[in-house]
C-alpha cells in the first residue's frame, strides 16, 4: 500500500477545523527533514485544537512517511510581511 502524500492529506483535514487559517510547509530535502507551521484564528482555537484528538489523527495518516516521532512547539507570530 502507497502511504499517504503529506501534506495533501493533512491540509485538506485541517481545513475542516473552524479556527484553521492556512499552514507552511517547510522541506530541507538534503537533510530529509521539514516542518509544517500552522495558523490559527487565536490563540485559545490553537489550543483547543491541541486538547482535541485531531493532532493525533493527522499524525497517525502520515506516519509511514515520518523518519522521527512527531513534535509540536507554540510560536506567537512576530510579524508577518
Amino acid at each position: 500500500m502507497k502511504p499517504p502524500r503529506f501534506p495533501g492529506v493533512v491540509i485538506l483535514a485541517a481545513r475542516q477545523q473552524a479556527a484553521f487559517q492556512t499552514t507552511t510547509v517547510l522541506i530541507d530535502r538534503a537533510a530529509k527533514n521539514g516542518m509544517a507551521i500552522t495558523y490559527w484564528v487565536s490563540e485559545a482555537d490553537m489550543r483547543a485544537n491541541e486538547a482535541s484528538d485531531f493532532y493525533q489523527e493527522q499524525v497517525a495518516k502520515v506516519a509511514p512517511i515520518l523518519a522521527a516521532q512527531s513534535v509540536r512547539e507554540a510560536y506567537e507570530v512576530g510579524f508577518s510581511a
